[in-house]
């Protein structure tokens, strides 16, 4: 917490600091006797949701002021050993400046040297890629020729074979005028599918072929391309090292410059670390208050808790004593007119 927002708090607990007796005296109002007459029972029965509410802020003001006189307290020790050792803390911040501040020109300095580094590599990784693309392409192209003619074949293979079924199936139901015609059509129709098996087996051959030239290919190609690979993120590990290591110095350097300028105001306003411990003071003495106020307002909310159950029990009797009255007014009634 900075000194300055150390002042605002101050200065907004010590405005209110007048009005604290008040609202902690709203706890100690006169407490519900626990008197066992219907009224009361449901006065308190009334009365219990709004004392558990105020019973829930005064505690949440409690550990907010708390909180507070913890911080404020934290602040305080701080604030004293810097006063009792100005010298000493502004010398060891000092030092841890000088210390960041050089590890960070030489983090950025080995950043970038191994940026320079990795250039070159990257360029020649990027150049050997385009490379073996272009060799690769014709070879790519080959392979999906080649697959493209093997899929046409065996297109028309499955037409063939689809045909030649087609008429031995006619040929088993046909009759004995049809039989000579489809014979013929049955006899052409075999060499038809026999040609396309021998088509479709020299097609895969060249696609199989291609396939195996272009893969062995890729494969040298990435041989070749995976040392520089290595080599590239080798360099790129080291410069996130270095990167880490200059948020870190960073970060150093950022909060020892916050540390001495808020020692030096710290040393040159001495007179706000002691309003801090006149306001932790005060502070320690409305938390006494607000704690009464809070172990007041629990006893009176057990209280009411207590004859709001009677309330409810009240209730319940009533309801079950008027439905009892309802029936009997209803059957002497049907009695009186005679339907009972």
């Amino acid at each position: 917490m900075s000194m300055m927002t150390a002042r605002n708090d101050k200065q907004d607990l010590s405005q209110n600091a007048s009005n604290r007796e008040m609202s902690a005296g709203s706890g100690r109002r006169a407490r519900v006797q626990t008197g066992t007459t219907i009224k009361d029972s449901f006065s308190a029965l009334m009365g219990s949701n709004s004392y558990r509410r105020e019973l829930k802020g005064k505690r949440n003001e409690l550990d907010a002021l708390r909180t507070r006189i913890k911080n404020d307290k934290t602040i305080q020790a701080d604030n004293i050993s810097i006063l009792s050792n100005y010298d000493s803390v502004f010398g060891e911040q000092q030092t841890i400046l000088s210390e960041s501040r050089t590890a960070l020109d030489k983090a950025e300095a080995q950043r970038r040297s191994l940026e320079n580094e990795l250039r070159p590599w990257e360029t020649k990784l990027t150049d050997m890629k385009e490379s073996h693309r272009k060799t690769i392409k014709p070879l790519q192209d080959a392979y999906d020729s080649a697959k493209r003619s093997m899929l046409d074949i065996e297109d028309e293979l499955l037409a063939a074979k689809k045909e030649y079924d087609s008429l031995e199936r006619q040929l088993r139901r046909a009759s004995d005028e049809k039989r000579g015609t489809l014979e013929l059509k049955f006899s052409a129709q075999k060499p038809i599918v026999q040609t396309w098996e021998v088509q479709r087996s020299s097609a895969v051959n060249l696609k199989n072929q291609a396939e195996s030239e272009l893969e062995s290919k890729k494969s040298a190609f990435a041989s070749e391309e995976r040392p520089l690979e290595a080599e590239i993120d080798r360099l790129k590990g080291l410069i996130a090292v270095e990167k880490a290591t200059i948020e870190e110095m960073s970060n150093k350097v950022d909060n020892a410059n916050k540390r001495i300028d808020y020692s030096r105001h710290v040393k040159n306003n001495p007179e706000e670390t002691q309003r801090l411990g006149e306001l932790i003071r005060e502070n320690e003495q409305y938390e006494i208050t607000l704690a009464q106020s809070v172990k007041e307002l629990q006893v009176t909310h057990d209280n009411l808790k207590g004859q709001a159950l009677k309330a409810k029990v009240l209730l319940i009797a009533g309801s079950v004593v008027l439905v009892a009255i309802i029936v009997i007014v209803v059957v002497l009634v049907l009695r009186a007119n005679g339907i009972m």
